[in-house]
């Protein structure tokens, strides 16, 4: 059961969906104009990890222009990086035998040995969303340094992401925002 507490003159919900406290938007009032094809996988995930929903669709509008077959290898053509690649909405990188996601409860078996399962929209934004909680843990609920460190397991002020990366996840996260009410 949610409950309130009063903090200054801020109120953070506590609750299963919203423990983050970041700033979120109701789906069907939220702005930007973009599909919502894949809402229902970014609610869900949002449900299961408190991450807000505008927060998730921002990320795979900058990850995949909202692509649930997108495909990046990874390898570089190096050897030992035989089949890395970043796959999905939110462009997920896993290799075979990494285990990455198994404390997500998703298991290499589970992922096949392709990793295909990972173009599925709901676990790709389950296991993406896990993710960015743990990020958003880890940075004190620091949006900025939680979105650099998706994209390079950093904070920002230790490595930042190539291309305006987070300016361009924060700045998709804003117009989706800007349709609240």
């Amino acid at each position: 059961m949610p409950f309130l507490i009063l903090i200054g003159i801020g109120i953070i919900l506590f609750g299963a969906s919203k423990a983050m406290a970041l700033e979120d938007v109701d789906p069907a009032k939220q702005g930007g104009g973009y599909k919502k094809d894949f809402d229902s996988a970014f609610t869900r995930a949002s449900e299961m990890t408190g991450v807000p929903f505008a927060l998730l669709k921002a990320h795979a509008i900058a990850e995949s222009s909202l692509n649930p077959k997108a495909f990046r290898d990874e390898s570089n053509a190096r050897s030992d990086r035989k089949g890395w690649a970043s796959r999905g909405l939110m462009q997920i990188l896993w290799w075979p035998g990494s285990e990455r996601f198994k404390k997500y409860g998703f298991p290499d078996s589970e992922l096949g040995s392709d990793g295909s399962i990972m173009f599925d929209p709901y676990v790709n934004t389950e296991i993406a969303a896990k993710l960015i909680r743990d990020n958003l843990k880890a940075c004190s609920n620091n949006v900025r340094d939680a979105v650099n460190m998706y994209n390079t397991g950093k904070k920002e002020s230790e490595f930042q992401a190539p291309g305006g990366y987070v300016d361009k996840v924060i700045g998709y996260y804003q117009k989706i925002l800007k349709g609240r009410v």
